[in-house]
């Protein structure tokens, strides 16, 4: 069952476009519909000035990350440090979303990742798209979130969940190259 702090990650059926093999964590969940960010895709960067300012943050263990297609512009800051959580939203029990946070360049004790934009589905939709086989429920388990290397995100929950996702997780990305 989808509730906020549900982590949901793109099955194989889903084999192209932004969300292949893409890791979601539900934040918001109701009968309008359902928001939720990417927690596996970095960043793309254009400029040479938006690489300057990654960098920077990546100095202070932050990383930045594409949340979704909607509203690419806004930032939110994905972390786990108990401090912040009065001006965040709790996602679990030790997963927090907020806005943008004050830095503290000597805490490289707790996770920090800047995400930029969001994914959304209309009412029942996830649901309906859980239920074809196109989203795989993978637990609310605060660890997962913040699993690196952020690539791997995606084969390593697979193979938590055991069983069938266990092998769909050693499959090759693409496998007409075989």
């Amino acid at each position: 069952m989808v509730n906020i702090g549900t982590l949901i990650i793109a099955s194989p059926e889903i084999a192209g476009g932004l969300y292949a093999k893409s890791v979601i964590l539900i934040c918001e969940h109701s009968q309008e519909g359902t928001i939720g960010v990417m927690i596996n895709k970095p960043l793309p960067t254009q400029t040479d000035e938006e690489k300057t300012a990654i960098e920077k943050l990546e100095d202070h263990q932050i990383m930045t990350l594409l949340g979704g297609p909607i509203h690419p512009d806004e930032a939110f800051m994905l972390h786990n440090n108990p401090k912040l959580k009065e001006e965040s939203v709790i996602l679990n029990d030790d997963v927090y979303l907020g806005s943008l946070l004050p830095l503290d360049p000597d805490d490289s004790t707790h996770n920090m990742r800047l995400i930029f934009g969001y994914s959304g589905w209309g009412p029942n939709q996830l649901e309906k798209e859980i239920a074809k086989g196109l989203w795989i429920e993978a637990g609310n388990e605060a660890k997962k979130v913040f699993l690196k290397p952020i690539e791997d995100q995606w084969h390593l929950i697979l193979k938590t969940l055991g069983g069938k996702f266990q092998a769909l997780a050693s499959f090759p990305t693409r496998l007409d190259l075989n």
